[in-house]
């Protein structure tokens, strides 16, 4: 008999928050469970993204630097109620 394959949902890792923050973070990914969602994004991310978008808005922007600590985060930073079957 032939196995299914999982499964696979679709993940919104949360992080930060703009709203009461200077900078919050959003995160789909696609996988069959948090801990392989939170491992890809681990794995996937740099921890620094230069934003170049905002350099083009004003020339007195130098630059922009995003930073990413991934190694901290853990499933509790997946927002549950925007999980999706994929």
């Amino acid at each position: 008999m032939a196995q299914e394959e999982p499964q696979l949902k679709s993940f919104l890792i949360d992080v930060g928050n703009s709203t009461d923050g200077p900078i919050g973070m959003s995160i789909r990914v696609m996988a069959v469970s948090k801990e392989e969602a939170i491992q890809l994004v681990k794995d996937s991310l740099p921890e620094c993204v230069q934003v170049d978008s905002f350099v083009d808005v004003d020339p007195a922007i130098e630059y922009v630097n995003v930073y990413l600590n991934a190694t901290v985060l853990t499933v509790r930073d997946i927002d549950d109620s925007e999980t999706e079957d994929v």
